[in-house]
């Protein structure tokens, strides 16, 4: 794959975003780059290759709460628009 300007655009589009010539040209370099990385890994000879943590180490994660929260107003203040208590965000699928 390559991150040429049309790609740049077409993902822009998905998106809903909208870039100017000189975004454009910037972020097809920016993800050209981060496509060669992607490569590069690719291309790497893992076998042998431990992806657990060290002895003694583990992963740390947090726990999952339940929190009730009372004041629905203040739940919503920076919301940019609401209705019937809910968020309405724009369209995704058309």
């Amino acid at each position: 794959m390559k991150a040429d300007k049309d790609t740049i655009q077409h993902i822009a589009n998905l998106a809903k975003l909208k870039f100017t010539e000189e975004e454009t040209d910037k972020l097809s370099v920016d993800f050209e780059r981060i496509l060669k990385q992607f490569r590069n890994i690719y291309t790497e000879n893992l076998a042998g290759f431990d992806i657990n943590p060290e002895p003694g180490e583990k992963a740390v994660f947090r726990e999952d709460r339940v929190e009730k929260f009372e004041s629905r107003k203040e739940l919503l203040q920076n919301a940019k628009q609401t209705r019937n208590g809910f968020i309405v965000v724009p369209k995704v699928l058309e």
